[in-house]
């Protein structure tokens, strides 16, 4: 099968990297995978196949007929059976080419989160229930988010559910590497998300403030960058945490600093089902989060982690004291109880074999 991945750019985020994780194990399994990204950045994605780039600007992707162009000819060149938008504006370019230039490959969109919630105008409404009409298959990355984009968009194709998974092995390898980070091992709860809105880390920091207060050697580490830096930052500072809580960049190797964690903290406001969860259950690494997207569907309450009613920060403070306080043997149960689920039902050749028989579905 010929198949071509439509990433956003090539940064360290979850559904770059799952998508280029998910086009080598097609590769490796001996199909002919491409992928293409929309704009440029510097990253190191995990696919040793042919990656291109449309450089093509952001402010123009409405009228990006150029873009649209170039797209439609690396799809008839390669032949392409499978056209897999994921994230970000690949569904619009993947849509607009195919409606222009007309080629004959199949779109099967990744819905990794939850769609409504991004939606804030009549107009972006329309539009993605458009586009989602165009589309032959839709793969939701949970339960959840494919009933948000029946409810709010009634697109009209073949829709399935395939969660994420994780490279077990390569976790497992890479989580042998020296921290770069002179952290101690428990010494901090961390984040792990791109500084934008959603994400809801400007508001997580009063929480900290509150429990820094009763554990005043618990650090914060914050990975990621975006748009919000420069807010957090000022935040930090507002509330007198610069000494308490740092930002790291996003790291090609994550897993060090995850394993060395007392804790993943969550505090997402809009999710689909982020893979640090599963990566941090997987690395024995307890989880908070609250109840978004798809997360109930992997977390449960006082058996795999510690789930929290959404934006409910007071609930999310007890149980930050309730992972600090709680007998260890208690703890262990969850944590091994989480890891187990994670090794047995969320690995990527799973869902690799789970996008085949969707591709064939809409194929045939």
């Amino acid at each position: 099968m010929n198949i071509v991945h439509i990433i956003n750019k090539p940064q360290l985020r979850g559904a770059e990297i799952f998508a280029c994780q998910l086009a080598q194990l097609q590769k490796d399994n001996g199909n002919k995978v491409l992928v293409i990204s929309l704009f440029s950045a510097e990253a190191k994605l995990p696919f040793d196949g042919l990656m291109v780039c449309l450089k093509a600007k952001k402010r123009y992707r409405f009228i990006d007929v150029k873009s649209w162009a170039y797209l439609s000819k690396l799809i008839n060149e390669w032949d392409a059976d499978i056209i897999q938008a994921n994230a970000g504006d690949t569904l619009k370019y993947a849509v607009f080419s195919k409606l222009l230039f007309g080629w004959k490959g199949k779109i099967v969109f990744r819905n990794a989160n939850k769609m409504s919630g991004f939606i804030i105008s009549r107009y972006q409404q329309i539009l993605n229930s458009f586009l989602l009409r165009k589309v032959d298959a839709i793969a939701s990355v949970s339960h959840l988010c494919q009933e948000d984009i029946v409810e709010n968009f009634k697109p009209n194709c073949l829709m399935e559910v395939i969660k994420i998974g994780i490279d077990q092995k390569t976790i497992v390898y890479l989580n042998n590497d020296i921290n770069p980070y002179p952290l101690k091992e428990g010494s901090y709860l961390l984040i792990i998300g791109a500084l934008v809105p959603e994400k809801g880390i400007d508001h997580f920091l009063e929480v900290f403030k509150t429990f820094n207060r009763n554990y005043p050697s618990m650090d914060l580490v914050i990975i990621g960058k975006g748009p919000m830096e420069h807010q957090v930052k000022n935040e930090i500072k507002r509330l007198n945490l610069k000494e308490r809580v740092r930002i790291l960049d996003p790291l090609s190797n994550i897993f060090p600093v995850i394993s060395s964690a007392k804790a993943l903290v969550v505090p997402s406001l809009i999710e689909g089902l982020p893979a640090v969860i599963l990566e941090s259950m997987f690395c024995k690494v307890p989880v908070i989060a609250y109840d978004v997207g798809g997360i109930s569907e992997v977390l449960i309450s006082g058996e795999t982690g510690f789930l929290v009613p959404a934006g409910n920060e007071k609930a999310m403070l007890q149980h930050m004291v309730e992972v600090m306080e709680m007998p260890t043997d208690k703890l262990e149960i969850i944590i091994r109880n989480a890891q187990e689920m994670i090794s047995k039902d969320f690995s990527l050749c799973t869902l690799r074999d789970e996008f085949d028989q969707l591709y064939a579905k809409v194929i045939s």
